[in-house]
């Protein structure tokens, strides 16, 4: 396993460690089913990745497994830190954002308002906002059938230290979001395919934030998250792993662009949000780079007949 693959396994497996011993600290439940057919699958996975990576050699088949494994499992221990942190109940940060976004002069029932008078555009953005997961598939097939092995773990580490660095720093500035901090009407609401969308997020955080819900939803597992926006980090992510990719990253650039305009009516967010999530994705990227965990050795890279990084 090379860097920095390496050190987001190491994270993904301390998240899994602090989660096993704060659930039944907290009082919570994890529903057994659901949590026996995932490691079933990452079984499945992991046992396909070891046979291509040892048994019968195939780099493309490994790195597609190991992707797989990591995207699940990372995910997974990660909500479950997400909905531990938020039933710390502490201080909601909203007025202080909010107080925020109107220093930079965003107004975020205006920019509602303008979306109601724009069905099209509404739909639009919400149809941009809702591929995050597409490219995610698109970034792992794509630089893996290429053979840019390298910039596939980069991706993945990037994946993994924006997403866990979102999820800290929404531990110790929590918020619902814009629309119930504002008490967002219906008539207010833009013409997306759930009108309240929006909302989604916020009956889990109060029951967390009260005690009401101890048992974690594992099939129902949601971003709960407002400040920072993942959606903003990853689109900068996804948009960098495709560079060398040239065909691809232009449509996917004007597919982002439009993710990050409707982000905060589509996920709930204030500007700070959408301004924080793409420094801590720009910030990642330079250390990423700063430190060569990007490129293949030249000798490896053409022993596997992969392009040179």
């Amino acid at each position: 396993m090379r860097l920095p693959m390496r050190w987001a396994w190491i994270l993904a497996i301390a998240i899994a460690v602090a989660d096993c011993i704060w659930v039944p600290a907290a009082g919570f439940r994890v529903p057994a089913m659901p949590l026996v057919r995932i490691a079933a699958i990452l079984g499945a996975l992991g046992i396909l990745w070891w046979v291509y990576l040892r048994l019968r050699p195939d780099a493309i088949i490994a790195a597609l497994a190991e992707a797989a494994a990591f995207l699940i499992f990372f995910t997974l221990v990660l909500e479950i830190f997400c909905y531990l942190s938020l039933a710390l109940d502490r201080p909601l940060y909203d007025a202080v954002f909010a107080a925020a976004d109107r220093a930079l002069g965003f107004d975020f029932q205006a920019h509602l308002a303008y979306l109601v008078r724009r069905p099209r555009l509404a739909r639009l953005l919400e149809l941009c906002y809702d591929t995050s997961m597409l490219q995610i598939a698109i970034v792992v097939v794509g630089l893996a059938m290429t053979r840019r092995l390298a910039r596939l773990r980069a991706f993945l580490a990037l994946f993994a230290f924006t997403a866990a660095a979102v999820i800290g720093i929404a531990a110790i500035f929590p918020t619902l979001g814009p629309y119930p901090y504002y008490a967002i009407p219906d008539n207010l609401l833009p013409a997306f395919t759930d009108p309240r969308a929006g909302w989604d997020s916020v009956p889990q955080v109060l029951a967390l934030r009260s005690g009401a819900m101890r048992l974690l939803p594992l099939t129902d597992l949601r971003g709960l998250v407002a400040f920072p926006s993942f959606h903003t980090a990853l689109a900068f992510i996804t948009v960098w792993a495709l560079l060398p990719m040239r065909r691809i990253v232009v449509p996917l650039l004007a597919v982002n662009a439009a993710l990050i305009l409707g982000a905060p009516s589509n996920g709930d967010h204030y500007l700070c949000d959408l301004l924080a999530g793409a420094l801590i994705a720009l910030v990642a990227i330079a250390v990423l780079t700063r430190r060569g965990l990007v490129g293949e050795p030249r000798a490896v890279a053409s022993a596997q007949g992969a392009p040179a990084e």
